[in-house]
């Protein structure tokens, strides 16, 4: 962590009357960035690892200048800016020391259909999970492909760029939202 020590000047090779606190603090490290993957419209909550950050420090895209709040020295946030597909440099910039980590952004995913689209309820009771199969666009094979029935998130399997498979379960009658996501966060 930081570190306090006495500094004296001297003037002419002579001591001064002037002394003041000086503050090491150690390099600062950005190590990473979850989620590391986003699509293109931005506006995603991006949580950054590392060491030493301080509120003096900025965060940049590309060189561009985004809002960055500093949770302690080891965790701050940030919203990914809007930006085309391909890597995002993402760079926590210290003045002295600048530390740099790869944001992936992609496609925004789109939904076109699942199948089977209803399941039947047995006298009330919820059934037990069902695969269904999501076909799209921009799916993308990641550790965090989810999908999420109403409240309920699961992980899917990432067959390919338009279709996936999720393990969802019926929760009550009626209505339900059914979503996907590339980076469990979108």
């Amino acid at each position: 962590g930081p570190e306090s020590i006495l500094v004296e000047a001297y003037v002419s090779g002579l001591p001064s009357a002037c002394f003041t606190d000086f503050v090491y603090v150690g390099e600062t490290r950005l190590e990473s960035v979850i989620p590391s993957i986003g699509n293109e419209e931005g506006g995603t909550q991006l949580t950054l690892t590392g060491t030493n950050f301080a509120s003096h420090c900025k965060m940049k895209a590309q060189n561009a200048p985004i809002p960055v709040i500093v949770l302690s020295s080891t965790i701050a946030v940030c919203t990914s800016p809007p930006y085309h597909v391909g890597s995002l440099t993402l760079s926590y910039d210290c003045g002295d020391h600048v530390s740099s980590a790869v944001y992936q952004v992609t496609r925004k995913p789109e939904v076109h259909f699942i199948d089977p689209s209803q399941f039947f309820l047995a006298g009330n009771q919820p059934e037990t999970a069902k695969v269904v199969a999501f076909t799209g666009q921009h799916f993308v094979q990641t550790n965090h492909l989810s999908c999420r029935v109403s409240n309920q998130q699961a992980q899917a399997t990432w067959i390919s760029s338009t279709r996936l498979l999720c393990m969802v379960k019926a929760l009550t009658a009626g209505n339900l939202t059914v979503s996907m996501s590339n980076n469990g966060a979108e």
